[in-house]
């Protein structure tokens, strides 16, 4: 193996020997550059500012997003304002409570029926 400074001598000649850039490459590099410069005389104009739709759609995310928002805010607003007399009237029944979990004597009582 070798040891720190064998590889000390290594990295001193590879900084030593830079290679130079070859006259093809710096005319390639000179004509993207006139390329990309902006012609004189002419000053880029500011965006113009997103729509007020862009705006809110951006703010709530994809219209997915929206439509569902609108659907539930829609929806809310009728059941709100007309408030169904099916709502009423399960939230007024006779029934104190509803059995959700039938016993397990119930459920063999109708299998022996």
């Amino acid at each position: 193996m070798t040891d720190d400074n064998d590889l000390d001598l290594f990295f001193a000649a590879a900084r030593a020997t830079r290679p130079a850039p070859t006259d093809a490459l710096m005319a390639r590099v000179v004509a993207d550059a006139e390329a990309a410069r902006a012609p004189r005389g002419r000053v880029p104009s500011a965006p113009a500012a997103p729509r007020w739709r862009a705006r809110l759609a951006t703010f709530f995310g994809t219209g997915g997003a929206f439509a569902g928002l609108a659907a539930a805010s829609v929806a809310g607003f009728w059941i709100g304002a007309v408030q169904p007399d099916l709502l009423g009237s399960v939230w007024q029944s006779e029934a104190a409570s509803v059995d959700l979990f039938p016993s397990l004597d119930g459920l063999l009582a109708d299998v022996s029926e």
